[in-house]
């Protein structure tokens, strides 16, 4: 079983972040001759996709998981159900777990092979999928009404049959590179935490849902981004645009909404919509 060797080999083989080797990697996939290896394979990346929120390297493990699979359907085309089942579907969950929506449109051809494939429906392509990247630039719900084409021509994944495994691992490493650069700290926010309570088989219950943690922070070349904040994995950084020279007002960049960010007198950040009226409130988290 070739592919039991793939996990310590995995496993301490990213040291750094310029150690991505895809050549290695594309090795490991053309080694897959027998119905066993393809299921040998996708085992083993069905195990790590669902077990990586255990360990300390859940990025890592995303973006190799993500240099395998890109090669596998380079090679293979999308995993075949008839063979693997319902499990040759975790290609779409390697796809969501990373965070760089700009490779989430390079390697788009995993979903869209998904689709022609009728592994996803058009509806779970929308509501989904598509909707993940469409509502990156628009607060409006045409990922569920616009023509396909029309959402593609908008959005500009790539749509063909191949992934440049090279080029999206080029990408990964400049903007990790960009974001490592020396930040000025606007500020660090936290949203109130959200109490519910209910009765599930007569017993009633109550959670907390955990406010979101977000920041402001602007690198060296001037731009500001804001960022969702996470205790095991980071988000993709959105770049927004001061309002004016106060910089207390900030507007995503490339969002087609007219909402803005505002930083109060008392430290508080505020998101509101076009009227002024307060959508989130987010309360300031004390610095270490």
């Amino acid at each position: 079983m070739k592919f039991i060797v793939l996990i310590p080999w995995l496993l301490c083989w990213h040291i750094g972040i310029s150690q991505f080797d895809t050549i290695a990697l594309k090795q490991r996939v053309n080694e897959i001759h027998t119905e066993k290896n393809h299921t040998d394979f996708w085992d083993f990346i069905f195990e790590r996709d669902q077990n990586m929120f255990h360990s300390d390297r859940i990025e890592v493990i995303n973006f190799e998981n993500l240099i395998l699979v890109s090669h596998y359907l380079n090679k293979f085309g999308y995993p075949d159900i008839d063979v693997l089942g319902e499990k040759a579907k975790i290609i779409n969950m390697v796809w969501l777990h990373n965070k760089y929506f700009q490779i989430k449109k390079l390697t788009y051809p995993i979903i869209l092979q998904g689709y022609l494939k009728k592994a996803i429906s058009e509806f779970n392509l929308r509501d989904y999928f598509l909707r993940i990247l469409y509502q990156r630039y628009s607060d409006d719900h045409g990922h569920m009404t616009k023509p396909l084409s029309q959402i593609y021509k908008e959005l500009e994944p790539n749509v063909s049959n191949y992934i440049d495994v090279q080029g999206f691992v080029d990408f990964y490493l400049e903007r990790e590179k960009y974001f490592n650069l020396n930040k000025i700290l606007i500020g660090k926010w936290k949203s109130e935490d959200i109490e519910y309570s209910g009765t599930l088989n007569e017993n009633p219950f109550t959670r907390i849902l955990p406010g979101a943690k977000v920041t402001i922070y602007q690198l060296p070349d001037g731009k500001y981004f804001f960022e969702p904040l996470y205790d095991q994995q980071s988000h993709d950084p959105i770049e927004l645009k001061a309002v004016d020279d106060s910089k207390l007002n900030f507007q995503f960049e490339f969002y087609q909404t007219q909402n803005w960010y505002q930083i109060q007198e008392n430290g508080d950040l505020e998101y509101k919509d076009v009227s002024g009226s307060v959508l989130n409130n987010y309360l300031p988290l004390k610095q270490p």
